[in-house]
C-alpha cells in the first residue's frame, strides 16, 4: 500500500527520480527547506519521522514547556509527537498513521506534517515567544 501511495505522491510532486529507500520498507523525501521526512511501512500502517532543527541554546525552558504542551494537548502538533534525537541536539517529530487511509488523506497528512515542521521551525527561529 505505501509503495502505491509513494508512487502517486512522486507523480503529484512532479519528481523525476524515485525517492531514496534507506531500508526496503521506508522512503526518504528531501525538502528544499533543509529537512527530510522518512516514511516507514509498519504492520498496522506507516510512520512519518523527521529530524528537522537544532534545539535552542537560549530560553530552553520556555521552549520545552511549549513543546510539552504541544504534545499533551496537540497544540501546534496536529496529532504528531515532538521529541529529541539520540544525541540530544535536534528536535524530531513523528506520527503513526493506520492503514484505513485513502491516498487523498495520505497526501493531506504529509502536508499537515510539513506545516507542523514549519510551525516549530518558526517557533525556534523566533526565540520561543510565549
Amino acid at each position: 500500500m505505501l509503495e502505491n501511495f509513494m508512487q502517486q505522491f512522486q507523480k503529484d510532486m512532479d519528481v523525476a527520480d524515485a525517492f531514496d529507500k534507506p531500508t526496503p520498507d521506508s522512503y526518504s523525501i528531501p525538502f528544499d527547506k533543509g529537512f527530510k521526512i522518512v516514511i516507514t511501512e509498519l504492520p498496522s500502517g506507516f510512520s512519518l519521522f523527521s529530524e528537522f532543527n537544532a534545539l535552542p541554546k537560549s530560553n530552553e525552558e520556555a521552549f520545552y514547556l511549549k513543546a510539552l504542551t504541544g504534545n499533551l494537548f496537540g497544540k501546534g502538533t496536529r496529532g504528531s509527537s515532538l521529541g529529541i534525537n539520540d544525541k540530544e541536539n535536534m528536535l524530531t517529530i513523528s506520527q503513526v498513521i493506520d492503514y484505513n487511509t485513502e491516498y487523498k488523506d495520505f497526501k493531506e497528512i504529509i502536508d499537515d506534517f510539513i506545516t507542523t515542521i514549519d510551525f516549530w521551525k518558526n517557533e525556534l527561529d523566533s526565540k520561543v515567544k510565549i
